[in-house]
């Protein structure tokens, strides 16, 4: 497949997740956009992001002139196919007390 062009954000993402979950603090998909969307907002990777999309006919308003998360599912569901030999997915997760 063609590379991420935020590739280098991703990376430290997969950390940000990795940490997360040995903290035992597992993000669910909606917060894990949330998390990737802030950290490459007001950056570089969000003007990279943003042309790569363009480039692809994304429109990056709503109907209502709203301005889009620039990730979204899609990326979402590429990024966990990425990563998945470095990250787990874990539904209904439930911990031993201590």
């Amino acid at each position: 497949g063609t590379p991420t062009p935020i590739a280098p954000v991703e990376s430290y993402i997969v950390g940000v997740i990795q940490s997360m979950s040995r903290l035992r603090q597992p993000l669910n998909v909606s917060q894990g956009l949330s998390l990737a969307n802030s950290l490459i907002e007001g950056t570089q990777w969000e003007d990279i992001a943003i042309e790569f999309k363009k480039k692809r006919g994304w429109n990056p308003f709503t109907s209502d002139g709203e301005k889009k998360q620039v990730l979204g599912r899609a990326w979402y569901r590429g990024f966990w196919k990425r990563n998945k030999h470095l990250l787990e997915r874990k539904k209904g997760q439930k911990f031993a007390r201590e």
